[in-house]
């Protein structure tokens, strides 16, 4: 005789479904973060983690303390999705309900953890696109102001089967289910496979940050590699991983790094923060209507120039020796610097990778 169907089964089932919901194409143009919680993703899992009592406030606790690796969350979430179904699940079925975890549960600790989300604008993500500078950077440099954020590439190249959206997790070190000194950045990435039929694909790598100049490329030798069990980077051999990594890290690199320059575009747009909750005068049906519409909204930094000046000068003026040349980043370099008495003594600096020609980039 089948047990009876607990709260807590019926509050994971409405999750799933929500989870599974947001890739739908109801919500195909939104951001990753913004699709799950438009769907009701984000607060059905809150609910069924309240449900769950105290495992479940154990795990809520995870899940929102931003010194707890993200990855290590995945694992729980499944077993507690798998153990608590209408029925035993086949295999099939399993493989799904873990993709599915595992697509949420980064975007609950996003979400928990207070995250931000960037967005660079058509010209800076043509910037970013036009240099290769990660090998060259020290990972260290790459410091988030935030424990999670969201990056969202122009959403022109989402057509192309790029990557629809990266996220950055700054936490502890953990070994053997413990914590560990040290710092890690966890990256996510998620791109649509267009073939055999539209689907997202999600992707993840762990990176320990070195207390020395080990670059991004050297500590990529190193990454704890998650690769899906389908999809593009499944298919690739571990030479073409690592290099679609780089591509993908150079990305978000030179993202940070713009963000660090004094004289950055940025704007801040609260177009959820702002949006009206209260619509008196309207019937029921219109009213959940539009409660749906606000959910699709999302706050968000705009980041980057309005667009790339061209001509001679973003400022006018006469010609002058390097006047055609766009704005570009020119990569990083090591060198010798002379410290000490009387200048005695070296030791090797990295410099980092500088904007040229940033009177260029017009907010």
């Amino acid at each position: 005789m089948p047990r009876s169907r607990t709260a807590l089964d019926l509050a994971i089932e409405e999750a799933l479904l929500r989870t599974v919901h947001a890739d739908s194409g109801a919500f195909d143009r939104l951001p990753v973060p913004i699709r799950l919680r438009a769907a009701g993703a984000v607060q059905a899992w809150r609910d069924a983690r309240r449900i769950a009592g105290p495992h479940g406030a154990v795990f809520r606790s995870a899940v929102a303390d931003s010194a707890y690796p993200p990855d290590l969350l995945c694992n729980p979430l499944a077993d507690l999705a798998g153990g608590h179904g209408t029925a035993r699940f086949d295999h099939h079925t399993n493989i799904l309900i873990a993709d599915a975890c595992a697509n949420s549960v980064f975007v609950q600790a996003f979400w928990e953890r207070n995250g931000v989300l960037y967005e660079p604008t058509p010209a800076l993500h043509q910037l970013l696109n036009t240099s290769d500078i990660a090998a060259d950077v020290p990972l260290r440099m790459m410091c988030p102001s935030v424990p999670a954020l969201f990056i969202i590439p122009d959403r022109a190249s989402w057509l192309e089967g790029d990557v629809e959206a990266i996220a950055v997790f700054t936490h502890g070190s953990w070994k053997n289910s413990a914590p560990a000194p040290g710092r890690v950045l966890t990256f996510v990435t998620w791109s649509r496979s267009i073939q055999p039929i539209p689907t997202l694909e999600m992707g993840m790598v762990n990176l320990t940050v070195p207390e020395d100049d080990r670059t991004i490329s050297q500590a990529l030798e190193l990454a704890t590699h998650h690769p899906p069990r389908r999809g593009m980077l499944a298919e690739l051999s571990p030479e073409q991983a690592r290099a679609e990594w780089l591509r993908r890290l150079d990305y978000v690199a030179k993202m940070l790094l713009y963000l660090s320059l004094d004289d950055v575009h940025v704007r801040r747009d609260l177009a959820y923060s702002e949006a009206p909750r209260s619509f008196p005068g309207l019937g029921r049906r219109k009213r959940e209507l539009r409660q749906a519409e606000v959910e699709q909204l999302y706050d968000r930094y705009v980041v980057g120039p309005a667009q790339i000046a061209e001509g001679p000068s973003a400022h006018g003026g006469e010609l002058v020796g390097h006047a055609h040349i766009p704005a570009h980043w020119r990569r990083g370099h090591f060198r010798m610097q002379a410290h000490g008495p009387r200048s005695s003594l070296r030791k090797v600096m990295f410099i980092k990778p500088t904007l040229v020609r940033s009177d260029r980039l017009e907010p």
